[in-house]
């Protein structure tokens, strides 16, 4: 599981899925969890409340029998040990593939800039998409060729991700290390093609500057419309 800037993973409060290949190992029966360091954040550059890692409970879900492994962990994690090891509590067997097994889907993302003065932004833009069923990584808005978040403006993008489920929360970031102005962000709409069902999620509110309270991210509560 690797953390980079782009993809921030292991975030407070926040609840993350991989999905990897390995040959069969039979059942599980204990993980071992600690760090990794990368060549260009070696773990000795860390300290005080960074060098450490809260964990709540890990799920192991094999897929190709259906049996679900759960391991609470509810501790903290520090950075200069090779690892812990917590046992499997409780094993779950599913009676069919389709009750746990997660698709790859698209979903279109409407993002609406409000009318208010001076709302347009060149700052850089990205959500995660929270549901009953996991959420993404941190998703940068972007489109190659075309500036983003004018004043009024309506822009469409699509996602492909693991399928999400109920969505019950987005969380959004306004980048504006660079840019001094407002961002008026009205309402995001999400789209899940397959199912045509849309969600919005309203805001009607300025990040960072003289509108607003200097917020740079908010965590938005979904309207089901469909």
């Amino acid at each position: 599981m690797k953390n980079t800037q782009n993809n921030q993973i292991l975030r407070r409060g926040q609840m993350d899925t991989f999905t990897f290949e390995c040959q069969p190992l039979g059942e599980l029966r204990r993980i071992i969890l600690g760090h990794e360091g990368q060549h260009e954040y070696p773990l000795k550059t860390y300290e005080g409340d960074e060098a450490m890692w809260h964990v709540s409970h890990i799920t192991i879900t094999d897929l190709s029998t259906g049996i679900k492994y759960e391991f609470p962990v509810r501790q903290w994690i520090a950075l200069n040990n090779d690892g812990d090891v917590f046992d499997c509590v409780n094993k779950k067997e599913y009676s069919t593939v389709e009750e746990y097994y997660r698709r790859t889907i698209n979903y279109k993302i409407i993002v609406h800039t409000g009318y208010v003065s001076g709302a347009n932004t060149d700052a850089n833009v990205s959500i995660i998409l929270y549901g009953t069923r996991g959420n993404t990584s941190n998703i940068l808005l972007k489109q190659k060729g075309h500036n983003l978040f004018e004043h009024g403006a309506v822009e469409e993008l699509i996602i492909e991700c693991l399928e999400l489920g109920k969505l019950t929360k987005l969380h959004i970031e306004y980048h504006n290390s660079m840019f001094l102005s407002d961002w008026f962000l009205d309402k995001v709409e999400i789209i899940n093609m397959d199912t045509h069902e849309k969600v919005i999620f309203p805001c009607n509110q300025s990040f960072t500057g003289k509108h607003g309270n200097h917020e740079t991210q908010r965590d938005l509560l979904p309207i089901y419309t469909s």
